[in-house]
C-alpha cells in the first residue's frame, strides 16, 4: 500500500467500501483455489470477504475490515474485527462446505496504514 497507492486513494475519509474493493482486486487471482464471496451472509451478520477452498483439506479464510479514525487505534480495531467474527458466528458458512479450519483475519486501516490481527479457528 505504501509503495503503490496514493494518499488520495486511501485517506482518513475513505469509506470501508474503497478498501473492500481494493482487497477484492488483489485476491481475484485466487479463484482457481477458492470460491471467493464478498458481503456473504453468515451466522448473525455479513462477512466482508470469505474464501472457501476447493480442496476441503485446506484452510478457509475470512476477512473482516474495520476503519480507524487514528493510527493509534489500528491494533484495537483489528482485534475488534476478530471479536466480531466470533460474536456474529461468521464461521457458520464454512460448516456448510465441510471446511474444518479457518484463518480469520481482522484488517483495520487508517489512510494507507494497516494493522492485521489473525487467529486460526477450528470448527
Amino acid at each position: 500500500m505504501l509503495q503503490t497507492s496514493s494518499y488520495f486513494d486511501f485517506n482518513k475519509n475513505s469509506p470501508e467500501q474503497v478498501f473492500h474493493v481494493f482487497i477484492l482486486g488483489l485476491v481475484v487471482g485466487l479463484r482457481e483455489h477458492y470460491y471467493i464471496n464478498s458481503n456473504q451472509e453468515s451466522g448473525m451478520g455479513r462477512v466482508d470477504v470469505v474464501f472457501i477452498p476447493h480442496d476441503k483439506q485446506k484452510n478457509g479464510i475470512l476477512l473482516e475490515f474495520k476503519t480507524s479514525e487514528t493510527v493509534e487505534l489500528l491494533p484495537e480495531k483489528a482485534q475488534e474485527a476478530l471479536k466480531q467474527i466470533k460474536d456474529k458466528r461468521y464461521l457458520e458458512t464454512f460448516k456448510q462446505h465441510s471446511v474444518k479450519n479457518v484463518l480469520a483475519i481482522g484488517l483495520s486501516f487508517c489512510g494507507k496504514q494497516l494493522e492485521l490481527a489473525h487467529e486460526e479457528m477450528s470448527l
